[in-house]
């Protein structure tokens, strides 16, 4: 099992540095809230107003900054010949958006037949499918999943998981954690700052891959409880 977590951010720093037809289609895009606002404001003051935060969540309009990749695999053999627990590791890739993609194939190809995410299937995963397509590179064996009965399916999903068939219920993994009674991944930035380290903050890009990093070890430890097995902490 390998287990994925990705950071984006819009592909514009803001909304004025994005040319006229992206600026038109973001506009269309945000439709309910231009239309909530009952015509008091100009349509592309509030797609401004929005553009730094919600951008990031369409693959239309953003970037993959960083994909934090981990898994699990036991410690080396110690001199007595006895086998020291388990261990985490942790890689995270940084670049442009398609050195980002061709490394990630490099690494889901290494013989990993099963891929998990927290709300991957409504993000994660479906954002790497999308811009696979967008950049013309052929998607990992794993991700392509087209064809494929709900059986057969190699990705797994830890919101999706705890949702037992509640389709009304969603969780995050920070809520998982402190369920579960793991340190919060959350506690120097979260996902609705990363635009901000990425664009504004010096070397900010390592502070998000260290927060990519931490969601994914949470992420492995959030999946080991939910299948009865110990953290590794």
């Amino acid at each position: 099992m390998l287990y994925i977590d990705i950071e984006t951010v819009s592909a514009f720093k803001t909304f004025e540095d994005a040319d006229e037809r992206t600026q038109e289609l973001f506009t269309k895009k945000m439709r309910a809230e231009v239309e909530a606002d009952g015509g008091q404001r100009d349509p592309y003051d509030i797609a401004a107003e929005l553009y730094p935060q919600k951008a990031g969540l369409f693959a239309e309009f953003n970037r993959i900054v960083c994909v934090s990749i981990g898994t699990v695999m036991p410690n080396k053999a110690q001199l007595d010949g006895s086998i020291s627990p388990e261990s985490i590791y942790i890689r995270s890739i940084i670049g442009d958006e398609k050195t980002i993609l061709e490394n990630v194939s490099f690494a889901l190809e290494k013989n990993y037949d099963n891929l998990c995410a927290h709300f991957g299937k409504g993000f994660d995963f479906p954002i790497l499918c999308r811009k696979y397509i967008i950049h013309q590179i052929p998607m990992p064996r794993v991700l392509n999943i087209s064809g494929m009965k709900p059986w057969e399916v190699p990705l797994h999903d830890t919101q999706d998981m705890w949702k037992f068939g509640d389709l009304r219920h969603s969780c995050s993994l920070d809520l998982l954690a402190h369920n579960f009674g793991l340190p919060s991944p959350k506690d120097q930035m979260d996902g609705s700052e990363v635009g901000h380290y990425f664009y504004n903050v010096p070397d900010g890009i390592l502070k998000i891959s260290e927060y990519c990093e931490k969601d994914v070890r949470t992420l492995i430890n959030v999946h080991r409880i939910m299948n009865y097995k110990p953290p590794i902490l």
